[in-house]
């Protein structure tokens, strides 16, 4: 591997469950330009111990640990722009470490800051184009849920959840998730039959 691939990145894998995971979602500005970051917390993933964010919820609990480490990664690596850092609880260790930065983009929960007060994606905006950044709005904690799929893992949360597909108001994001969900189902209970019927059958060879 070193000789044909010349450099190796090699990440530990961090044991726990998917609740033990942490995010900072942020955009940082040119300097003096203040951050704004926001602090959540995974409570499911998909698919389990790998996956995306499938629910998650608002942890200003997390933010006198976390802060200090999204802080100082924002300064060695002089960040601009939107971005993201993803922790994991070490109970090993008995400390947070970084698993993975999403660089360049928004997250697939960032939705959860702006239901919290924190439109990330406005702030980006408004710094781009040279406006005042919008205030910071004080509401009641909301957590997100990635779809119906997932309602059975928020359903016992204590606090309103939203869905990232789902809105009273603009039911089409929903209408097509569910056409696309149907379509891939379709699809996987009709094409595998036929796709299995298609395949070679098997013959051993004699080694010489």
């Amino acid at each position: 591997m070193l000789n044909s691939g010349g450099t190796l990145v090699v990440q530990e894998w961090i044991e726990g469950p998917d609740s033990s995971i942490y995010f900072a979602l942020f955009h940082c500005g040119a300097e003096p330009a203040p951050r704004s970051i926001f602090f959540g917390r995974k409570l499911a993933a998909h698919p389990p111990g790998l996956g995306s964010t499938a629910v998650c919820v608002p942890a200003p609990e997390a933010a006198e640990l976390l802060r200090p480490l999204t802080e100082r990664f924002l300064d060695i690596s002089q960040y601009r722009g939107l971005g993201s850092l993803e922790f994991k609880w070490d109970a090993r260790a008995r400390r947070f470490v970084i698993i993975e930065p999403t660089v360049g983009r928004t997250d697939w929960q960032e939705e959860i800051a702006t239901l919290n007060g924190l439109n990330l994606a406005l702030i980006a905006y408004c710094y781009e184009l040279g406006l005042p950044a919008p205030p910071l709005r004080h509401v009641a904690a909301t957590a997100w849920r990635e779809s119906f799929l997932h309602l059975r893992r928020s359903s016992s949360l204590s606090m309103r959840t939203c869905d990232g597909y789902w809105r009273v108001g603009d039911p089409l994001p929903a209408l097509a998730f569910c056409v696309d969900v149907t379509c891939r189902s379709l699809r996987r209970l009709f094409a595998q039959p036929v796709l299995e019927r298609r395949k070679p059958p098997f013959r051993r060879r004699r080694i010489a």
